[in-house]
């Protein structure tokens, strides 16, 4: 792999969204948070005497909420909460109250953000008046659970710590434990019967942080778990690399099971970048001119104390053309196809990976970086529509902070490239059957120290590589599988449980609108296989969730969720 090749084939990304622990900073003026869901205006009115300002009703009744600009903490945007509670009738025997609520997840019965090392939340606050605001959280599961701590806000901007273990159960609840991983919600409440709270009001919240990561509600972690002696992966494909070798011939960890290279990148070719330090165990190849990496063998960098794939980096100087500054960035990636070769002659005849029957790709990933800002890395899959320089379908994959994960990325999730208007039709679609190469490239500012750890990387389904490779390898990993198909038809969604875990099953298939809203909801009844139809022909175009929720055995719980494209 010539290492201008590889500059050839690398666009350089403009700075990339920060968001890891960050569960918004409402610059970008959306009503999104970095999980996907949404924010909006809650209330508890009497005769509808409660205004709330800016409140944007939608087809389901949701009071939407837009942040405004030049009212953070920065004097960028913030959201706003500004009430009205008016002349209170004399029959109304509500208590009032408005709120600023945030879905975090969509799953009411079970799930969560899986925010597993999560001990608190802090965000910046303003009020027009010192109020009381209680800050509360809603979590998953039956019966569900409300826990709040009350907080003063005064009319400066005051960084405000909610630390999990100073919340309290509201007395609304039944009694039950407080699980971070289980938060779907949280909500920022003012009371009129608060102690000073007045008729009309505003809060302001900015930068609303959790410490742990984000978890992006479009990507699917799996949880991992170490295998047992002897049983293989529940979640079958073909595996890509695992990074165990001994060192000689094919086994090199350095060359994946598709007898491919894999090799180091950077933006050095840039003008005004550069000195991007690699370290750690991997390296350059100090034999020849090649960016082929070199993996340190007997290492036990991976998942589970294996044998793993570790790269260290600090970021050098920023690329600069003209106004426009871009983020320095570094990568790995490997080929899968001989595309080098071939347009330098080597080779008379393109050979390319085929993921024609593939659906996706999983790995197991942990990063660790010196920098809090370092919020994403992308994942990117190249096909050979476009030689040279290659167009990238990618996805945002969240930082871990130090903790393994698994994730699953749909092939029909992955983003188009971003000069996609400049392509042809061919182009602007991923050739699964010409995969040229996959690349997971890091970026930030400069300074930055990052350690990425990866693992396990598997397709989906089986891949008929360029060189010929172990098909249907086993991963030394079990993930939780699914037990659900669906596709649309032409009169609905068709949803098929089959292989579910041992016993009856009880519970309900549901549609779910992006906002949380409960479309349609079919009744299941089942211990072996099982087909029911969900009439589509009413909604409106757009992305749903399917949600499938049972209970089986002696309470146990069977949870599955993904994403389904309405087209109508």
């Amino acid at each position: 792999m010539n290492v201008l090749r590889i500059a050839a084939l690398i666009t350089a990304f403009s700075a990339m969204r920060l968001s890891a622990d960050m569960i918004d900073d409402f610059e970008d003026g959306d009503y999104q948070n970095e999980t996907g869901f949404s924010w909006f205006y809650t209330m508890v009115p009497c005769d509808d005497e409660v205004i709330i300002n800016n409140a944007m009703p939608d087809e389901y009744g949701m009071l939407g909420m837009l942040p405004v600009a030049g009212i953070g903490y920065d004097e960028g945007y913030a959201a706003e909460l500004s009430w009205k509670f008016g002349s209170k009738p004399a029959d109304c025997t509500y208590e009032r109250l408005v709120s600023l609520a945030g879905s975090l997840w969509f799953d009411s019965q079970g799930g969560g953000v899986g925010w597993y090392k999560a001990t608190e939340i802090s965000f910046y606050a303003k009020a027009s008046t010192t109020l009381t605001t209680r800050v509360q959280f809603i979590l998953s599961g039956a019966p569900i659970a409300l826990f709040h701590k009350d907080i003063a806000v005064t009319p400066e901007w005051t960084r405000c710590t909610v630390p999990f273990s100073e919340l309290v159960l509201d007395e609304s609840s039944e009694p039950v434990e407080f699980q971070s991983d289980a938060i779907r919600k949280i909500q920022f409440i003012i009371m009129e019967y608060s102690a000073g709270t007045p008729d009309s009001g505003t809060l302001l919240i900015d930068d609303v942080e959790v410490n742990d990561t984000v978890i992006p509600s479009y990507i699917n972690i799996l949880t991992v778990e170490p295998s047992d002696p002897g049983k293989s992966s529940e979640l079958q494909g073909t595996l890509l690399a695992d990074f165990e070798g001994d060192g000689q011939g094919d086994s090199r960890p350095e060359i994946s099971k598709f007898k491919t290279p894999w090799y180091l990148f950077d933006d050095s070719d840039k003008a005004g970048a550069g000195n991007s330090v690699f370290t750690g165990g991997v390296q350059l190849n100090p034999e020849d001119s090649t960016a082929m990496i070199q993996i340190n063998v007997g290492g036990k960098e991976g998942f589970d104390s294996t044998q793993g794939l570790k790269v260290s980096f600090k970021l050098g100087n920023p690329i600069r053309d003209g106004e426009e500054i871009t983020q320095p960035f570094v990568g790995i990636g490997c080929m899968l196809s001989n595309s080098d070769e071939y347009l330098s002659g080597a080779d008379t005849s393109l050979k390319t990976a085929d993921l024609s029957e593939a659906t996706g790709i999983y790995f197991d990933y942990k990063t660790v970086a010196t920098n809090d800002k370092f919020r994403h890395f992308e994942f990117e899959l190249y096909d050979t529509d476009s030689l040279p320089e290659g167009n990238s379908f990618h996805k945002e994959i969240p930082a871990t902070g130090g903790v393994w994960r698994g994730v699953i990325i749909p092939f029909a999730d992955l983003d188009p490239p971003v000069d996609f208007d400049s392509l042809t039709a061919d182009q602007r679609s991923l050739d699964r059957k010409k995969i040229d190469r996959i690349q997971f490239r890091f970026q930030n500012i400069k300074g930055t120290g990052i350690d990425v750890y990866l693992d396990n990387i598997k397709f989906a389904g089986n891949v008929c590589a360029p060189y010929g490779c172990d098909e249907n390898v086993v991963s030394p990993v079990n993930y939780k599988h699914t037990s659900v198909t669906f596709q649309m038809c032409t009169n609905g969604l068709k949803v098929t449980l089959k292989s579910l875990p041992g016993g009856t099953h009880n519970g309900y298939v549901e549609l779910i609108g992006i906002n949380g809203v409960v479309i349609a909801r079919e009744k299941i009844h089942t211990s072996d296989s099982y087909s029911l139809l969900i009439k589509t022909d009413r909604l409106s175009a757009g992305v749903y969730i399917i949600r499938v929720n049972t209970r089986y055995g002696e309470g146990k719980i069977y949870s599955f969720t993904d994403r389904i494209s309405v087209l109508n």
